[in-house]
């Protein structure tokens, strides 16, 4: 036990190439042996050893032979020759001279004499461990090491032969024998796809191109060779380079037996065709993609015309050729050459296990390609197929299944269907593990990671990625390209959890390796660009992530075409960007084709395309579009509610949209009913405290209050206050814009006092955050003047507008529309002071600046002129107050017959009253008459509620005031009309009754019955 420990010991000195500290061991453990004496039955021969003296004699035997071996690679060879041969004595000695552990001794002291250049003793070593090897062939030949030691003996034999001299015939034999075993067991073992068996492989491709090689060199120097004979040996070493990845020289061989081929049988043979389809596949894996199609197509081409075009042996060049078209981007080329090798593989009747694995590769194939262009039911129903073909044919855990089930994960992540996917993606782990090949099992576990990031898994997402990163680096170093997507994914996990500088860095660092190794024109450079945006996107800067899009959009463009699925994203981005913006036509374009791709690659019904439809409604409502955004929002809340179900928040926010465009289109109704249902389920989520309850609130008391009910509009402003306040500090922004609106509802409410001191508070905050000169500042203002006008306070009013004045004029040309309405205002408080100069001054400013605006026909220019006409008429310059009136008239500011065209008669008619022109007053009055009229028979006369009660009064009041006027002036004729008068009378009673004031109709009605029984009698229907 002694002496195996110091065996042990120089073992690993050996393994470390410690030489000398190896060979002292070694003699350490031999003193051991050499102190009993146990060589000495060996050297003197005698009789055969008993059990106990085999044991001991053995020991030091096998000691030596390790010591053999330390010699010869110390260059020791004749105290290696010497090991060997006392080890060999003993090994006949114990187990007999056809001992095939005796035979393996006498193979390596060959290898000794070979490296002390004695061929012919390294001949007779190797040959005699042939003929024992041989000699045991019955019982072992069955096994693989058995059969490889054969061949490697024949390799040594023609290797000692061929450094003889003389017998390169005799050498050239030896290495066919060799390779025959060679290729027999690497054909055996091809399919097994373990590690231990894949790492078989390539040791014996090294070992056939040695003897392919040497065989190559011989038949160049021996005359007698066939030269078909050479080439065939050359063509064999460009299949062996190729195996080993060597592919510049397997296309320097392959180029060279082309040539000979083309020679010897002309360019249409089939050898040339086989050569071409060589060449093909070296090209494909050089990535020069034009040159291998150039190939694989000649090939086809030969073959079909040599074997016929229904020949299954062509499916294999068409597979080929479908594979570099997928590469170029050419999908729907491609999909055709798969679809005819898989016609003729199914239309052989009794096919092999070979012929039914192509069909299971050409169907993974197509399925990739259909995942490629997003046809994805169609690359689920491919790669089924393939999935249930292949199990049968290459077994569960063949690499190709493994592949497979990757693809099918992508599909079903594509597809958002992750526990899908990422069972998928376990089953090709599981597989991947039990094989030598690092980076399938790193981009299996980079997708898993993929997956779980969409799960919202992040941590354990982060681990898939980190392990992935550790195996590419260590494989592919650090500038790798899987790399770069390795690292792009981490990105996307720390984008995810919003730690947004980690994940630039992920991002960066990607970018900068997929441009180092793939060039500034390739779609993963678009992509880690595209996640740049997203994280500059959450700036203030917007232009940044607009130029991070728009690259990203021009490269996904120039690589993957304009149907790319990944650039609908970028396209929906941009829309985002330039909504932001305020510019929604260019929102829209870019949404709409961003919705293009996503109908083309997802379908109608997918939440990413109802993401795009929302969108594009939201941007169609911001320029009036009302038609086209209640569409998109449409088609958007119907695919939601499909996909999220009723009660989620993207189909609150659809019912929120829809709701404001209902609103924008008067559909009041419609509107308060899409959004109490948007305010019932986004209470359901969120609760009653939320930012987004707020808001829906705020739009509800908007509708409420068009609709006219200000005090259930009141009550859900108030609400939206309260909730914005306890999401916001005292004196935030967003808090008085709610305010704000709260102000208007409470002023128009008639609420002047509080309307004041809710805009007092508003004016507090903006002051506060935006400073005394800010534009919202003198918006305030001009709302708080105009409560305050309301409620009688004109000093209080005019100095309110005179601020606002002061800041519009700050930030707005002089001559703008903001300030024509303020100078309006302004003169509004200064008549009803009866400051009437300052106001005719001011109502004339304020129409010079609006026509400059809008010309003299607008309806603005007009009712300012209206109550410039009325201040004349106060300053009793009837005159001027006429010509005022006629201007508004003839400008057709107002449409005709509405009630402000009756308002200027009733208003010419009274100033005619004043300069006693009773015929030209009349006849205004009697045009005023009609036009209230008409405007208050389709007034509900029961709709004497909140403020709707207040305006119908005063509008009522205007038609008491001509019906009362045209009476008195007919009273005052000489022959007064009494059928008029009295008709007038009845009128004046019905307009007092609708007001309820019952005892003003009580007289007129007795006027009323007077007049027409004076003009008909007692009997007439007119009385009665």
């Amino acid at each position: 036990w002694l002496a195996k420990t110091w065996d042990f010991i120089a073992t690993m000195h050996f393994k470390s190439g410690k030489y000398d500290e190896s060979i002292e061991c070694f003699h350490n453990a031999l003193k051991i042996f050499d102190q009993g004496g146990f060589d000495r039955n060996v050297r003197r021969g005698g009789d055969k050893l008993s059990e106990d003296e085999a044991h001991n004699t053995l020991v030091p035997a096998i000691i030596k032979s390790h010591l053999a071996a330390v010699h010869r690679k110390n260059n020791e060879v004749d105290k290696s020759i010497q090991c060997y041969t006392f080890s060999i004595r003993v090994f006949i000695k114990v187990y007999g001279a056809l001992s095939t552990d005796a035979a393996r001794l006498v193979n390596e002291m060959g290898h000794s004499y070979v490296q002390d250049q004695k061929y012919e003793k390294a001949l007779q070593c190797f040959q005699k461990a042939l003929e024992v090897l041989q000699s045991n062939e019955t019982n072992q030949s069955s096994t693989v090491s058995f059969r490889e030691n054969i061949a490697l003996l024949h390799q040594d034999i023609g290797y000692a032969l061929s450094q003889l001299g003389g017998h390169s015939i005799d050498a050239i034999e030896q290495y066919k024998a060799a390779v025959l075993l060679f290729e027999e067991i690497r054909d055996e073992s091809i399919d097994n796809e373990l590690e231990q068996e894949q790492n078989a492989q390539k040791d014996l491709d090294e070992r056939l191109l040695f003897c392919y090689e040497e065989m190559h060199t011989l038949m160049q120097n021996e005359a007698l060779t066939d030269e078909s004979d050479l080439f065939e040996v050359q063509h064999r070493l460009g299949n062996i380079h190729a195996n080993l990845k060597d592919y510049d020289n397997a296309m320097l061989c392959y180029l060279d037996v082309l040539d000979f081929q083309r020679r010897t049988n002309g360019d249409e043979d089939i050898n040339v065709a086989d050569l071409l389809f060589n060449l093909g596949n070296i090209y494909i894996e050089k990535e020069e993609l034009d040159k291998s199609l150039e190939c694989h197509e000649e090939s086809l081409r030969i073959s079909s015309q040599v074997l016929g075009n229904k020949n299954v042996a062509l499916a294999e060049n068409m597979h080929y050729i479908g594979n570099v078209l997928m590469q170029q981007g050419e999908h729907k080329s491609s999909l055709e050459y798969y679809d005819d090798a898989l016609a003729l593989l199914r239309d052989v009747e009794d096919r092999n296990e070979i012929m039914n694995a192509a069909i299971a590769r050409n169907l993974h194939r197509k399925g990739a390609v259909h995942e490629k262009i997003g046809e994805h039911e169609m690359a689920l129903s491919c790669l089924k197929e393939a999935l249930k073909v292949g199990k049968n044919i290459l077994g569960k855990d063949s690499v190709e299944i493994s592949n497979i089930l990757n693809s099918l994960g992508n599909v079903h992540r594509n597809l958002f269907n992750l526990e899908i996917a990422l069972n998928c993606y376990e089953q090709s782990l599981h597989i991947r593990l039990g094989m030598n090949d690092p980076l399938s099992i790193a981009n299996t576990k980079n997708n898993i990671g993929a997956v779980l990031t969409a799960q919202g898994y992040d941590e354990r997402a982060s681990a898939f990625y980190a392990d992935a990163l550790r195996l590419k680096t260590l494989q592919l170093g650090c500038n790798n390209v899987e790399i770069a997507r390795t690292l792009s994914n981490i990105g996307q996990v720390f984008l995810d959890q919003k730690r947004l500088d980690t994940a630039m860095k992920y991002f960066q660092e990607g970018l900068r390796i997929f441009r180092l190794t793939q060039g500034d024109e390739h779609h993963d450079v678009a992509l880690c660009i595209h996640n740049i945006g997203l994280i500059l996107e959450k700036e203030s800067d917007l232009n940044k992530p607009l130029q991070c899009y728009m690259e990203a959009l021009r490269i996904f463009k120039k690589t993957v075409g304009d149907d790319y699925l990944m650039a609908s994203y970028t396209l929906h981005n941009l829309g985002v960007i330039h909504s932001k913006q305020r510019d929604f036509q260019k929102a829209i374009d870019f949404f709409k084709e961003s919705l293009r791709i996503k109908l083309t690659n997802l379908g109608p019904d997918h939440e990413e395309t109802a993401q795009t439809q929302h969108c594009l409604g939201e941007a169609f409502r911001e320029i009036n579009e009302l038609d086209n955004s209640f569409e998109n929002y449409k088609r958007a809340l119907k695919n939601r509610v499909k996909y999220f179900g009723t009660d989620s928040e993207e189909v609150s926010d659809s019912l929120f949209g829809i709701g404001k465009v209902r609103f924008l289109r008067g559909e009041n109704e419609e509107a308060l009913a899409c959004l109490e249902e948007s305010l019932r389920v986004k209470r359901m989520i969120f609760g009653n405290d939320h930012v987004e309850i707020a808001d829906v609130e705020q739009f509800i008391g908007s509708i409420l209050r068009e609709m006219g009910q200000l005090n259930a509009a009141i009550v859900h402003m108030r609400e939206a206050v309260e909730i914005t306040a306890l999401q916001h500090e005292e004196d935030h922004l967003d808090v008085a814009a709610v305010m704000f609106r709260l102000g208007i509802c409470l002023c128009e409410n008639s609420e002047y006092l509080e309307s004041i001191q809710t805009f007092q508070s508003v004016l507090d905050t903006q002051v506060l955050k935006l400073g005394n000169d800010a534009a919202d500042v003198g918006f305030t203002l001009e709302n708080i003047g105009i409560a305050q006008q309301k409620n009688g306070s004109h000093k209080e009013a005019i100095k309110s507008f005179e601020e606002a004045l002061r800041i519009t004029m700050l930030k707005l040309p002089e001559n703008s529309d903001e300030v024509g309405s303020l100078f309006h205002l302004m003169g509004l408080s200064h008549l009803a002071l009866g400051q009437f100069d300052q106001s005719i001054k001011l109502f004339s400013d304020s129409t010079q600046r609006k026509k400059m605006i809008y010309g003299n026909n607008h309806a603005e220019v007009a009712e300012i002129i209206l109550d410039k006409g009325e201040v004349y008429s106060k300053l009793g310059n009837y005159e001027l107050s006429i010509q005022c009136y006629d201007e508004v008239l003839r400008s057709g500011g107002f449409e005709e017959n509405s009630w402000e065209i009756g308002l200027i008669y009733k208003r010419k008619g009274k100033a005619y009253l004043s300069r006693e022109d009773n015929i030209a007053a009349i006849d205004n009055f009697d045009r005023a008459i009609p036009i209230f009229e008409s405007f208050l028979d389709e007034t509900d006369p029961n709709d004497f509620t909140e403020t709707n009660g207040e305006d119908l009064v005063s509008q009522y009041e205007e038609l008491v005031e001509c019906y009362t006027h045209a009476v008195q002036i007919r009273q005052q004729s000489s022959e007064p009309p009494l059928d008029e008068i009295g008709r007038l009378c009845f009128k004046l009673g019905n307009v007092f009754v609708l007001m309820n004031e019952h005892n003003e109709a009580i007289p007129w009605y007795r006027d009323a019955v007077f007049v027409q029984t004076k003009a008909f009698g007692h009997e007439h229907i007119a009385v009665v």
